[in-house]
C-alpha cells in the first residue's frame, strides 16, 4: 500500500515539475528531498512533531516551511512536504523520493543497474558491459559497481527487474539444473 501512495505522490510531483512553467528541475527536487529526508533520519524528534496528532496542522506546515528554506529547498518541493503532511503521509518521505527517482529516469530515458562481479573491473570493461546493457534496455545506463567474490568470474547485473547472470556460479548452476533435470 505504501509504495502505491508513493507512487501517486511521485507521479503528482512528476507533473508539476516537468510542466514547461516550472523553473524548479527534477534533480533540484531530488536533492530537497534527499535533504530532508536526512534530516527526518538524524532528528527522530523532529518526526514524532510532524506525527503527532497533538501539534496543530499549522505549526507542521511552518516547521516545514523553515526547514525547507534553511536546507534551500525550492517552493515546489516546500509545497509537496505541505501536502504529504497534511495528508499524514510525511513518513513516506523516503519512498516518494525513491519512487520520483524512477519516474525522473523514465522519463529521461534512463535505466539504473546494479552491476556485481567477482574481479574489480577496468574502465574500458565498464564502458563496454554499460553498452551491451544499454542496447538490451534500449536506455542509457547509470551503474553500480560492487564486488563479490562467490561468483567466482563474470558478472551479474540487475537492470529494473531483470536480472542478466553471466557469472560462473550462474553457469554452474545452470548446468547442475541440466544435468539433475536429465
Amino acid at each position: 500500500m505504501s509504495l502505491a501512495v508513493a507512487s501517486r505522490y511521485s507521479r503528482a510531483l512528476a507533473e508539476v515539475v516537468f510542466a514547461p512553467q516550472c523553473p524548479t528541475k527534477p534533480e533540484q527536487v531530488i536533492a530537497d528531498l534527499d535533504a530532508v529526508v536526512a534530516a527526518m533520519q538524524a532528528s527522530p524528534e523532529l518526526v514524532r512533531i510532524l506525527r503527532s496528532p497533538a501539534v496543530s496542522l499549522n505549526a507542521k506546515r511552518g516547521l516545514l516551511e523553515k526547514l525547507s528554506a534553511r536546507l534551500g529547498g525550492s517552493p515546489v518541493t516546500t509545497n509537496l512536504l505541505k501536502v504529504v503532511c497534511d495528508h499524514g503521509r510525511i513518513t513516506l518521505l523516503k519512498e516518494i523520493r525513491q519512487s520520483f527517482q524512477s519516474v525522473v529516469d523514465e522519463r529521461h530515458g534512463v535505466a539504473r543497474a546494479e552491476v556485481t562481479t567477482a574481479q574489480p573491473m577496468a574502465t574500458e570493461q565498464k564502458i563496454q558491459l554499460e553498452a551491451a546493457l544499454s542496447r538490451l534496455s534500449g536506455k542509457s545506463i547509470l551503474a553500480t559497481y560492487q564486488q563479490d567474490d562467490a561468483l567466482i568470474g563474470g558478472a551479474v547485473a540487475k537492470v529494473g527487474s531483470l536480472i542478466y547472470d553471466g557469472s560462473v556460479r550462474g553457469q554452474l548452476a545452470t548446468l547442475r539444473r541440466k544435468l539433475v533435470n536429465g
